[in-house]
């Protein structure tokens, strides 16, 4: 797409990656795919999801050729679809620690944090020292792909709580 926006002329809008570093399983088992170029060829497909019509094909395309997908592959499609939400939303980075996932943002959107807030119930601080970020609060037991979810979800649609 870049190639052919510069042939035409056209700077194409580059969008920073979104890096993601939670815990949560997110990979093609060897039982899954025995054979590696296949497995390869699967991770770029994936990795090229950009919304959820692209992880429904991609998932589709999964169980026909090789039955229904494990987790930790479910895991992987699902960080996909989320990284490319995420990117739209101007987060550059999400990581997780103990007790809080962090969501690193290229630039302040107080719609976005207001929303985000309203959707876990209080538990995001928007800190500006350093790397501007949004810091959510992690609850005991709470699955970190679902909180991601939320929170991106809230930031992809500000104004509504989330829970809709």
């Amino acid at each position: 797409n870049e190639a052919i926006l510069e042939q035409q002329g056209k700077t194409p809008e580059i969008t920073p990656e979104c890096l993601i570093d939670i815990r949560i399983d997110a990979f093609i088992p060897e039982k899954y795919i025995s054979n590696q170029a296949q497995r390869v060829d699967c991770y770029r497909k994936i990795a090229m999801i950009e919304n959820e019509d692209d992880a429904y094909d991609v998932t589709d395309e999964l169980i026909d050729r090789y039955g229904e997908p494990p987790k930790s592959v479910i895991g992987l499609v699902e960080i996909a679809r989320l990284r490319s939400m995420a990117r739209a939303s101007n987060v550059t980075e999400i990581t997780q620690n103990n007790s809080e996932m962090t969501f690193f943002l290229s630039k302040p959107d107080m719609e976005k944090v207001a929303a985000v807030n309203a959707a876990v119930g209080k538990r995001a601080r928007l800190e500006t020292i350093g790397k501007l970020r949004l810091v959510v609060a992690t609850q005991k037991g709470e699955a970190p792909l679902e909180l991601m979810k939320q929170v991106i979800g809230a930031m992809d649609k500000p104004g509504k709580t989330g829970k809709d």
